[in-house]
């Protein structure tokens, strides 16, 4: 059964649910995080948490704050990536991938933003002879 049905037959019986404000943000901020997920565009790791304060109009401090106060005890972070992987498992399961398809699996799939850096972007050596000597 879905959510709204429950809530509504309850209250045509007379049982008025509660909805506590900050369960209701969560839950509208992770289904953010999942529509942002699974936009056909793929968003860079760098990218995402800008587009998520925009979408949810909650500055980075106060959406962790909001995810550090929830009694499971995830936080945003794990979260975001905890969905990233589950969205690219159902990517992976369905098959038949489309190009567009096959590069959103390997943004999703990239290192977090750390790796991001310019250093980490560019040629590596093969070998250890090919290391700079420090002088």
């Amino acid at each position: 059964m879905e959510w709204r049905r429950i809530q509504k037959v309850l209250a045509q019986a007379g049982f008025d649910l509660l909805e506590d404000p900050q369960y209701a943000r969560a839950a509208q901020v992770k289904r953010t995080v999942v529509e942002l997920l699974c936009r056909p565009e793929a968003i860079p790791h760098r990218d995402f948490m800008p587009l998520l304060v925009q979408a949810v109009v909650l500055s980075g401090r106060q959406l962790h704050r909001l995810f550090a106060q929830l009694p499971d005890g995830e936080s945003l972070p794990g979260y975001i990536t905890r969905q990233r992987l589950t969205y690219a498992q159902e990517l992976l399961v369905t098959g038949d991938l489309t190009k567009a398809e096959q590069q959103q699996l390997l943004h999703l799939l990239h290192k977090p933003d750390t790796f991001h850096h310019p250093i980490f972007s560019g040629p590596r050596p093969q070998s250890l002879k090919e290391l700079p000597r420090p002088y």
